[in-house]
């Protein structure tokens, strides 16, 4: 009888992830929105996706940072839902710039010859926020930010479809902002 003497390590890092996965999914949105960008033919369910992070504020406070910061990277709001503590932008079209930088410093759509595809091509993006209350917690709330595009590469008579992902610096700026607007003077 022959004994694998990885078992019990794979065996521990097999609980690891379990367990992890699970507080993963406990942070995430308990709403499912989906999407379906014009040059992606897939859809994009945005709860799957993203950065989730804790901030030490009210729903209510946590919702006024969110709106501040969004007014303040440029970003105006096609979803707007309070009462499900949603803001973003589902339909957002780009080119070269999004909130106040390169988008390439946000998203990677791939790149070619002449430099990232993310500064060339105009991009369909789907930008949605979520602030939820922490119910043990009446202090606290949960921000989580889904970002993805996508864009059509046209070179000659050919044309196909990039699908952009987030780099999740965008996410960070907007949690370091949201943090700087809730924290006490």
């Amino acid at each position: 009888m022959s004994c694998n003497p990885w078992l019990p390590v794979r065996t521990i890092l097999s609980a690891l992830a379990l367990l992890s996965a699970g507080h993963e999914l406990h942070a995430q949105p308990s709403r499912a929105l989906a999407v379906r960008l014009p040059e992606v033919n897939t859809v994009i369910r945005l709860d799957t996706i993203g950065r989730t992070l804790g901030v030490s504020a009210s729903p209510d406070r946590t919702w006024e940072a969110l709106r501040t910061a969004h007014d303040e990277l440029n970003i105006v709001p096609t979803a707007r839902d309070r009462s499900r503590g949603e803001l973003g932008d589902v339909a957002l079209v780009m080119r070269r710039e999004f909130a106040g930088e390169r988008i390439s410093r946000s998203l990677d759509c791939g790149r070619g010859l002449t430099g990232e595809y993310a500064d060339q091509y105009r991009l369909t993006a789907a930008l949605l926020t979520w602030v939820s209350a922490v119910p043990a917690h009446p202090d606290s709330s949960t921000v989580h930010t889904a970002l993805v595009a996508g864009g059509r590469v046209t070179d000659g008579t050919r044309a196909w479809p990039i699908q952009c992902n987030s780099l999740g610096r965008f996410e960070q700026r907007l949690a370091r902002r949201i943090r700087e607007l809730v924290s006490p003077e």
